[in-house]
């Protein structure tokens, strides 16, 4: 028995017998991630065929070849373009090893789909957030069903040192929210550290089912810390009864209640869930107040109003209807972009001045995009505050202010000589003030604060975690 050397003869010009993707007819359009794929009826000159290649508009990617050279696979490095017209040739200089080139030039289009990147369409928390510490869920929703394969390795929690952080794996879900929309969410296994800074990890490869990523990898960085406001409430959420459906302010409502539960809380025995569910793209829902909700308080246009929110990622809307004789106002408390617990105000100079005000009821309003027809949240003890003079400037490359969160110290660094700071609550309530750069915070309570920094003819004002 002998090896005889075999000479394969190459006796016709190559050709290409088959080609993907290929469009069914003028209407069809192709996920902007498909490979381009070329088989030829010759093992093909990897070489020739490589510089034979052609797609306009360009792009970027990489050929491999496949079935010992009878297949070229084009594989784009970033997702087509959305709804582009692509043309692909190759050149007949394409050759195989016989030396013998393509007769003429090859070329075939397609039409690529709208689609291009799966995104993210919420997240709780968001960047540069304060989460509640005590076990916080998780959640990130995008705008298409993910693929679930490898999802808690592509989607992952980290303490500031990079370190993984354990979640409760029975609470981990994803794909609860219907045919349109995805999401994955969990609860972490223990509680946070206050004060310490997290990160949330997506790794780039996370696609949905139509193969779509998210192509960039996406981090959000948040801090864990205690968001009850420990200040006397006006209301507590304690009595049941005080807060009723109404149907005759309702639109596009299918059912709704507003019930004591003992379910969230954070002061006290009870909080209130609203819940509802909606029929319709524009919609909204009303819940009245009886005259024992905030007992006898009353509001005007030189206060503001703070309320405990445990939110469920709907980004519905929620209104506080304001209500003196005939006069009633809506303003707007919060857009329910969190899950968890959240304290959120609103300022209510909106209000007809010299002029006192009640709640008179609440209302949530849908929102796009729509990722559930029904929505559930609960209230806590609600503050009211004269409003504080202080308004958030954007931050300054000029000014930093370190460490934040803080504990027995905070530093001001400047390019311009500081003149003086004043630290804040958020009521409005002065706590200290100083003109040195280092502010001695040991003995000030844990909470968030406000400190305005004044320097040569200007001014800024940052928020302040202190915790210890």
């Amino acid at each position: 028995y002998a090896n005889v050397a075999m000479d394969r003869v190459r006796n016709t010009a190559p050709e290409v017998i088959s080609y993907s993707p290929v469009m069914e007819n003028e209407t069809d359009s192709i996920n902007c991630t498909t490979p381009i794929v070329l088989n030829f009826n010759w093992d093909m000159d990897t070489e020739s065929v490589q510089k034979a290649f052609s797609i306009d508009p360009p792009v970027e990617g990489n050929i491999t070849f496949e079935d010992s050279q009878y297949r070229m696979v084009f594989t784009p490095t970033r997702p087509y373009e959305v709804a582009t017209l692509y043309t692909v040739k190759l050149d007949k200089s394409a050759k195989h090893p016989g030396n013998m080139s393509m007769a003429e030039d090859f070329s075939f289009t397609f039409l690529t789909q709208g689609r291009n990147q799966l995104k993210l369409l919420a997240a709780s928390p968001s960047e540069g957030a304060v989460l509640h510490y005590p076990k916080p869920t998780i959640e990130v929703r995008f705008d298409n069903v993910l693929d679930p394969v490898n999802i808690r390795d592509l989607i992952k929690l980290q303490d500031s040192e990079g370190n993984d952080v354990s979640i409760n794996l029975r609470s981990a879900k994803y794909n609860q929210l219907g045919d349109s929309y995805g999401n994955y969410y969990f609860t972490t296994a223990a509680d946070l550290k206050q004060g310490q800074n997290y990160k949330l990890k997506i790794d780039a490869s996370l696609h949905d089912v139509e193969n779509i990523a998210i192509v960039d990898p996406i981090e959000i960085n948040f801090t864990a810390g205690d968001v009850s406001r420990s200040e006397t409430a006006v209301e507590e959420f304690e009595t049941p009864d005080m807060i009723t459906f109404d149907a005759t302010q309702s639109i596009g409502t299918t059912t709704a209640k507003a019930i004591r539960s003992t379910a969230q809380k954070l002061f006290g025995s009870a909080s209130y869930n609203f819940t509802y569910t909606f029929n319709a793209d524009e919609a909204h829902v009303v819940f009245t107040t009886d005259d024992t909700f905030g007992s006898s308080t009353v509001v005007d246009n030189t206060q503001t109003i703070g309320m405990h929110i445990y939110g469920d990622l709907s980004c519905d809307e929620i209104w506080l209807q304001l209500s003196s004789g005939n006069d009633t106002q809506e303003i707007l408390l919060t857009n329910v972009d969190f899950r968890g617990w959240q304290f959120r105000e609103t300022r209510l100079d909106q209000l007809n001045p010299g002029k006192d005000y009640r709640i008179s009821g609440i209302k949530i309003t849908r929102t796009k995009p729509f990722f559930s027809e029904s929505g559930s949240f609960f209230l806590d003890n609600m503050l009211v505050y004269t409003s504080s003079d202080i308004h958030f400037i954007a931050t300054s490359k000029a000014i930093n202010v370190y460490p934040n969160p803080a504990s027995d110290i905070l530093k001001i660094q400047s390019d311009t000589s500081v003149q003086r700071w004043t630290l804040y609550s958020l009521s409005g309530s002065c706590i200290a003030t100083g003109s040195e750069t280092t502010i001695d915070t040991s003995n000030i309570p844990s909470g968030t604060y406000l400190l305005k920094i004044q320097t040569e003819g200007k001014e800024f004002c940052y928020p302040v975690l202190i915790v210890h």
